[in-house]
């Protein structure tokens, strides 16, 4: 028996038109036994980064072979998916002829690191470039201007409406409001600078 291909879908389209709908009748009319899954349709539109960030958090979680298609790369996916040779779908192109994207890392200093905003979820989590390895085993808190945010574990450690930070679920610095939206609370968007205070290391 043939193994069954499995192909994710991510995308900027949104619920409410029918583009979802028609790439993935595009992917059944080359790849009919292939299975989609929808990862994401809400990126706001042509926001890469945070499609970059969606995919980047979910591949681990499927098996491997899995074929990740982004929009127009649905049915390049599909024919993929049917072991059609990848310079069989179009011209060869050089690599470095590829733009990337300016990815922001953190800038570590001794007793601070500075970071962004990367990603805002549904609930308004402010999820930041700072990975969880750059904050183990420290005391640290986020400052924001005057306002200092505590380091705690989860969101309830502070009382409803409270901001907190702490590693999130994605592995990295996170801001989030009890019960409420970062984002609204304290008006940051994707790309705006956050600084983690280092006050030493933990007995």
């Amino acid at each position: 028996m043939t193994e069954q291909a499995l192909i994710t879908l991510t995308s900027d389209f949104g619920l409410q038109d029918g583009y979802v709908g028609i790439i993935k009748g595009v992917i059944a009319g080359i790849a009919p036994h292939a299975r989609t899954i929808d990862l994401n349709h809400q990126i706001s539109p042509q926001d890469l980064y945070a499609g970059r960030f969606i995919l980047l958090n979910a591949y681990q979680y499927f098996p491997q072979g899995t074929i990740h298609g982004r929009d127009i790369f649905a049915p390049v996916a599909a024919y993929l998916s049917r072991r059609v040779p990848l310079e069989m779908l179009g011209e060869i192109i050089d690599p470095d002829s590829l733009q990337q994207l300016a990815i922001a890392v953190p800038q570590i200093e001794e007793d601070k690191i500075r970071g962004q905003i990367q990603y805002i979820d549904i609930f308004g989590n402010l999820i930041s470039n700072i990975p969880d390895y750059l904050l183990e085993g420290k005391n640290w808190s986020v400052q924001l201007g005057p306002k200092i945010i505590p380091a705690k574990n989860t969101y309830s450690d502070v009382p409803s409406g409270e901001i907190v930070a702490f590693i999130g679920s994605h592995g990295g610095l996170e801001i989030a409001v009890n019960s409420g939206s970062a984002q609204k609370q304290l008006h940051l968007n994707i790309g705006d600078a956050i600084e983690v205070r280092i006050d030493g290391s933990q007995e």
